[in-house]
Parts: C-alpha cells; structure tokens; sequence
C-alpha cells in the first residue's frame, strides 16, 4: 500500500497482506476479489477491510480511522467479486464520515460507516494494562496451529492455558509473520480484521461447548481506533461474553500492544442457534 490513503495511478491495487485487495472501478466504486480460504461462505473480515479502505480512499490523507460500526445483512460467496460503493456522508476541518455498501450480484451483504479524524494534542488517559507477554514470546507449548488460511500470514500464541484443557479462542497474541511497511492505514486495517476473527464464538455465554462456540453468525461489528499499534509486533487481543439473551449474545474485547498501550476497543452482536440435541 501506499503511504497515503488513496490509490495511486493507472488503478493500483490497495492491498492489506496477502488478504484483502482493492480495485478503483470510477468515482467512488471499487471491487475486490476475496480470498477463497476458510469455506465457501463470504469472510466478514475481508470485507469490512475492503470497506475501510475504500472508505479511507475517498478521506483527506491527514485523518485517520476513528470508529467503525456495520452490519452484516446476509451470507455472500466467496467465489464472487464483491462491488464496494461509498457515500460522503460528512466533512469538516477535523473530521470526515464515509457510507460503504458491499454487494454481490447488485444485492447488498454488508453497510458500514466509518469515522476519520484528525488527532490533536490532548489528554491521554487509559486504564493500567500489563498482559503477560511470557507466552507470545517463547513458550512454543502456546503456539496455536491453525488449518485456517486466513491466519497463515500470522503467529499467534494462546495468552492463557484451558483450565478443562480444551482449546482456548481468547485471548491470544498474535503478529504478522513478516515486517510490514510504515503505512497506519495497513496496521490499522490489520487490527479491524483480526477482531473479526473468533470473535462470534466469544460471544457464547461462559461455558458453552467448544462446537456450539462455532454456530453463531455476526449481526455487526463495532470497532473504535485509540491509539496507533504495529501488527507486525505482538497482540494481545482478547473478548469476552457479555450477554446472552433471547437467540442474540454479545462479545465486548480489546486490542492491547505489548506495552499495555490500548490500541482498539470492539463490540460484535451475534445471532444464536437453537442448542443442538445431546447425544
């Protein structure tokens, strides 16, 4: 990616790692092509990164991704492109408020409104956070092994050991396994994206079996920028249940750089599937 937020000449490809990638098609229209890894099923992650860079491409350089919140409408495929349109919705000195709508075959699957803003010098003021880094930084019994295509362009290590000895989904640190380049728009796109990641089955009321962890689909995602972080350095990502009522459960979760810097904060509401009959 290039350093600033809009894409260069002759239709260069936004490109965060090796996951998502962005096409210009005219004013305010891209198209992405999504990686065809985890399932045949659309990955929300991949889009909402597709959504904020092309809703970064049409802000002013100078302002930097604040606060997100879309809304996952229906499954889409991940064998088809996806069509990215942005809508202007507010500019100011200070800040700027952009609409994405992702479609397949002209049918919407994701809205998004993403907030950019100019940061000024102010009060810096967060809670004490002190994650033990021991795990991400040697014990390889953490390391976690994943089929998942979508995490091949990372390290990751469990941050707590099962207590039943089941696998554990958060927390857990996580880096990209190779230096990336000095561009705040990819390290913030990194971050997005992998809040994305386990995030439904963190959602599940402490707990519930593994396999039912894995049946709920996000509704939407909430996410807010606090501070700058590299993701090629280690994460420490966690989320946890918040509620879990009425067919719906909450997951709230934090983004904290290895010097307990608290880079981004998240909320993802999921749908619950009825419970599966015991064997």
């Amino acid at each position: 990616m290039s350093g600033g937020h809009h894409p260069g000449a002759g239709g260069q490809l936004l490109q965060v790692l090796d996951l998502v990638s962005l096409r210009p098609t005219g004013p305010d229209r891209f198209v992405t092509l999504p990686v065809q890894g985890n399932s045949e099923r659309l990955g929300g992650s991949e889009v909402l990164v597709a959504a904020l860079l092309a809703a970064a491409a049409t802000a002013p350089a100078d302002l930097a991704p604040a606060g997100a919140q879309a809304s996952f409408l229906r499954s889409g495929r991940s064998s088809l492109p996806v069509d990215v349109a942005v809508a202007h919705l507010q500019d100011s000195r200070s800040s700027a408020v952009r609409a994405v709508t992702a479609s397949q075959s002209g049918t919407p699957v994701m809205t998004a409104s993403f907030r950019f803003f100019r940061s000024r010098a102010a009060a810096d003021w967060q809670p004490e956070m002190t994650p033990d880094l021991a795990p991400a930084e040697g014990d390889e019994a953490m390391a976690v092994v994943s089929t998942l295509p979508t995490l091949r362009s990372f390290e990751v290590r469990a941050a707590v050991q099962p207590a039943d000895g089941r696998p554990v989904i958060h927390p857990y640190w996580i880096k990209s396994r190779v230096p990336l380049a000095d561009d705040p728009l990819l390290h913030a796109s990194v971050l997005l994206y992998l809040t994305d990641l386990g995030t439904s089955g963190s959602a599940r009321a402490p707990g519930t079996r593994l396999r039912d962890r894995m049946g709920p689909v996000s509704l939407d995602h909430t996410f807010w920028w606090h501070r700058p972080a590299r993701a090629d350095q280690w994460l420490y990502v966690s989320a946890h249940s918040l509620t879990e009522s009425g067919g719906r459960a909450l997951a709230r979760g934090e983004v904290v750089a290895a010097d307990g810097t608290l880079a981004a904060s998240f909320a993802q509401e999921v749908v619950v599937p009825p419970p599966r009959p015991t064997a």
